[in-house]
């Protein structure tokens, strides 16, 4: 059932994301920002009614809480909140799964409350700016001898006849880069506000 959902909303997501919900038939082969994406967004759909309460309530109090601490806003003002959350996680963890549960990574949960107030959010410290970078560095390497050695070439050779900047997210949208076509239609405003560009029918 968890994986009939994931399915369907392949089509629900906008190209921002990047990869589309997969099957539990590949969650072996899954990606750090498929688990990542199924704890900020699909989990709370795709678990509902699937788990047994005890456990959503669980894994939402998990989500809850990293939804706060990835937002500079809402961590300021609710990081003790999340780190309330975190802690009962990690001390539930044990009565749900067992000790086995308990690992290293488990444990440092409880930290990320604090690491959300001394750098903003989460956001502005984690590696997924390093983990998308990698693209660009790959993209530099021709062959497999040596990948090192070309990428320090290709970067000097940048710094003689420079590119145009790659595109980011954090650059402003161009008319001709706004779509009307869902789902890529939805956007955020400069004031924090939602929108949905949608061409209307003026035929009589």
């Amino acid at each position: 059932m968890v994986s009939e959902r994931l399915v369907s909303l392949q089509h629900q997501f906008p190209s921002d994301f990047g990869m589309r919900p997969r099957s539990l038939d590949d969650v072996d082969r899954w990606k750090a920002v498929e688990y990542r994406r199924l704890l900020l967004y699909t989990g709370h759909v795709v678990l509902k009614d699937v788990l047994p309460e005890e456990f959503y309530d669980h894994f939402m109090c998990l989500s809850v809480a990293i939804c706060i601490l990835v937002s500079s806003k809402l961590s300021a003002k609710y990081h003790a909140y999340a780190h309330q959350l975190l802690v009962f996680f990690v001390e539930k963890s044990k009565t749900l799964y067992a000790d086995e549960f308990l690992v290293y990574n488990v444990h440092s949960l409880i930290h990320l409350s604090y690491e959300a107030v001394v750098h903003g959010s989460l956001e502005n410290c984690s590696a997924w700016k390093f983990q998308s970078f990698m693209q660009v560095l790959k993209k530099l390497v021709r062959s497999g001898k040596n990948p090192l050695a070309q990428v320090v070439k290709r970067m000097v050779e940048r710094n003689f006849c420079p590119f145009p900047p790659a595109s980011n997210s954090s650059m402003k949208y161009s008319a001709e880069s706004v779509s009307s076509a869902s789902p890529n239609n939805a956007y955020t405003t400069t004031h924090g506000h939602f929108c949905e560009i949608y061409v209307k029918n003026l035929s009589v």
